[in-house]
């Protein structure tokens, strides 16, 4: 139970700073770390912000990258 509480509490507190990394830090995370916090937070209900930690992540992916926006031709 301590530790389900722990890991609770860390995604509340890190539900809201996650999405704002990349914008407001200019801390950008690969994309397995962006794919895992994203898992994360949608475990834990925090479904808007694991979409806008999804989107800013991509948003920020270098082409060739697995969440690269696509470029047209």
């Amino acid at each position: 139970h301590e530790h389900a509480e722990a890991a609770r509490i860390f995604v509340m507190v890190w539900a809201e700073l996650l999405v704002s990394l990349p914008d407001d830090y200019n801390c950008h995370l690969n994309c397995a770390e962006a794919d895992a916090a994203v898992e994360l937070l949608r475990v834990f209900g925090y479904t808007g912000s694991a979409d806008e930690l999804a989107r800013a992540h991509a948003e920020h992916d270098e082409l060739g990258d697995e969440h690269a926006p696509a470029t047209s031709s």
